[in-house]
Parts: structure tokens; sequence; C-alpha cells
């Protein structure tokens, strides 16, 4: 062999492998690239997935109860605890703690959910779903006759968290107090050991076809057990 052909053959494999070379290196680029996209897609599945994570106020509940007089006899008077759960999350096991001035004796209830212990004046409500609500008549009577102070307070819990408790607490007045006469039947949150007043309507999430249907019911005459505290 000469040395033209031998120069050749030389030549044609240096040509051949700078060739395979460039391929190479192409091929390595197109797989970095895909490896670069395949991750910033998966940063944004990831992102898009976090965004979409439910947040503890997501799932929370918010209870809240109401206290309104429904009919009033010269001896007697019957009352709604009203409870409802404005919440995104059920309320487990809810429950109303109930009290009453000394000088209001408790004779009857009638609860449309759960069971009134009216020796410790809790009404045992159980699971109180997102946006629903029921009721508990009682009838008090004051023990003695004469211009008095009275009132009746109200405080709901759960064991779901609640972010709300501004509307947890109600107290209602009304009567005579410190010597000055008056007939406050308004709804009154507690906060703390002090009384403020606020509105004496039903609240806006409430169910108002619930709260007709509780005080239609009561001009009927519903009872119940009858109990003392």
């Amino acid at each position: 062999m000469d040395i033209n052909s031998t120069l050749g053959i030389f030549l044609l494999i240096l040509a051949l492998s700078l060739t395979l070379g460039a391929v190479s290196a192409e091929e390595v680029e197109i797989d970095d690239n895909q490896e670069l996209l395949s991750i910033d897609s998966q940063e944004d599945s990831i992102a898009l997935a976090e965004s979409n994570i439910p947040t503890e106020d997501d799932y929370s509940a918010d209870v809240g109860v109401e206290v309104t007089k429904v009919s009033e006899t010269e001896d007697s008077s019957r009352w709604l605890i009203f409870a409802y759960n404005n919440g995104t999350d059920i309320a487990v096991n809810a429950w109303v703690t109930i009290k009453l001035s000394d000088n209001l004796r408790y004779y009857d209830s009638y609860a449309f959910t759960g069971e009134f212990d009216s020796e410790y004046g809790i009404w045992y409500i159980g699971d109180l779903d997102s946006s629903d609500s029921t009721g508990l008549f009682i009838n008090v009577m004051p023990i003695a006759s004469g211009q008095q102070y009275y009132y009746i307070g109200a405080e709901i819990m759960s064991e779901t968290f609640d972010p709300d408790l501004s509307n947890n607490n109600v107290l209602i007045e009304w009567g005579s107090k410190n010597g000055t006469s008056g007939n406050d039947t308004g709804n009154h949150s507690q906060s703390d050991s002090s009384a403020k007043a606020i509105s004496q309507s039903l609240p806006a999430a409430g169910n108002p076809v619930a709260v007709a249907l509780f005080a239609v019911l009561t001009l009927i005459g519903i009872g119940g057990k009858r109990k003392k505290l």
C-alpha cells in the first residue's frame, strides 16, 4: 500500500470520527434540554399542587348561637335557643351551655337535635353539619313576682377548630337592674365577664325557614320532658 492510500484511509477515519462526535454532542444537548424541561414541568406541577392544598381556615367550623323569646304568658315565657354552623367543616360534638338567673326556674324543654341535660344546663347537639342549624325550646318562669332583673345566657362550642368566637356567646337581659326598670330582651354577646350589645335579629347566614318552623311549632304547643334545673 502506498503513502497516498494510507493517507486517504486516515483522513476518511478522521472524518467519520468527527461526524460521530458531532452527532453524539447534539444528542447530549437534546437530552439535557429535555431533562431541564422535565425539571421545570415538575416544579410547575408541585407549585400548582401546593397552591391547591387547603389551608387550616378551609377546614373550620363557625358555630354561633342566638336566644329569642317566642311566647309569653303572665307567669312563664318560652325561648328558642338557635344554634348554627356557618363554617366549611362539620362542627363535631357541638354543645350549648345555658345559664339562667337565680330567680328563674326552668320547667320544660324540647330539643330538635340531641338532648338537653337540665341538671347541668347543657344541650348536647352532636355533630352540626356545615350551613346547618337546629333549635331548643325552653320554658322558664320567675320564682317571685314583681319587677326583677332576669337573664338567659347561652354559649356554644364544638371540638372543631373555630377561628371566629365572636358569635359563640349570647346574653339576654330584661326586667329591673340596679333599681332601674326596663325591658331589654335584645341579644348580647359575652366577652369574658362583660356583655356587649349586638343585633337582635337572627344570623344572616342562618336558616330563616327553620326559624319560622320553630316559631310555628312553638305556637301550637310542642312539649317535652319536664325536668328541673
